[in-house]
């Protein structure tokens, strides 16, 4: 591969237009009563093997490595969220100012010993609307809270966001955990981590 200095905030912008688009497309094709088309991104930055591999007469030019493992894995996580794209903490530095940014959760993957920290792109920091910001700042103050303890004050902050916004994915599955946690405490070994056992 060509080396790219800014191939954190280029992969970003890259994905954001492709999600973009197909918001675009999805929309005219409902309008038209046709299916729409689902996709999901997973973005991690780090080392890793790239190039063509195999035998001479069947190479296969791919990537490989515990990097390449973590966005697989954060691909497949948009499923619980409801999300379209996640990425790690590791993305957001590299990729630098001109994002703005939701951060989800604490997450231990599968294959992992240490907790990854999630964050969705929200967009380019000149086209994410003011209330857009304020929403996802207060999403993230309620996920403090969760990772406090403070399961009734997340409810009442949560609740407020779901009736702004009744289909965001990330909210609702914040306000369910919060609820269960509220009338059923979890343990005294729980640290707010959020574990998936698969891929």
């Amino acid at each position: 591969p060509s080396p790219d200095e800014d191939h954190a905030k280029h992969g970003v912008s890259a994905v954001l237009q492709c999600r973009d688009l197909l918001r675009e497309h999805n929309e005219r094709w409902m309008n038209r009563g046709q299916p729409v088309l689902l996709t999901r991104f997973g973005l991690s930055t780090g080392e890793a093997v790239v190039g063509n591999v195999g035998s001479p007469d069947r190479l296969n030019y791919t990537v490989l490595g515990d990097t390449v493992n973590t966005a697989a894995r954060l691909e497949s996580l948009n499923n619980y969220y409801g999300t379209e794209v996640l990425a790690t903490e590791s993305v957001v530095t590299a990729a630098g100012p001109g994002f703005e940014w939701r951060r989800i959760d604490r997450v231990r993957v599968k294959g992992k010993t240490e907790a990854t920290v999630i964050f969705e792109p929200l967009g380019h920091s000149d086209e994410v609307a003011s209330e857009e910001l304020e929403n996802a700042r207060r999403y993230e103050e309620a996920l403090d809270q969760y990772a406090k303890r403070e399961f009734s004050e997340a409810l009442q902050s949560l609740k407020s966001l779901l009736s702004q916004n009744p289909e965001d994915g990330p909210t609702k599955r914040l306000y369910d955990l919060c609820h269960q946690y509220s009338e059923t405490p979890p343990g005294d070994k729980w640290d707010g981590v959020t574990r998936y056992l698969t891929k």
